[in-house]
């Protein structure tokens, strides 16, 4: 997701709404993996997921708070 600059507020919103599911399922999906008796090295990629959901929602949250603060000034 580059050029967070270029989509409009309402449009980033819902990509955040969406971000947050894909981390709530990530951690979900990773949590189920680790409980169960698969081999913890078959949970990296899901951990992997979870860091990445994360990353794209810190992203959006960023950007949202960028223009928060620019709308202020």
């Amino acid at each position: 997701m580059s050029g967070l600059d270029e989509i409009p507020t309402r449009e980033l919103e819902l990509l955040l709404t969406s971000a947050r599911d894909q981390y709530a399922t990530a951690v979900n999906n990773w949590q189920r993996a680790v409980e169960s008796d698969a081999p913890l090295a078959n949970t990296l990629p899901l951990a992997g997921a979870v860091d990445a959901a994360d990353r794209r929602a810190v992203r959006i949250l960023k950007e949202l708070a960028r223009r928060q603060q620019d709308a202020a000034a």
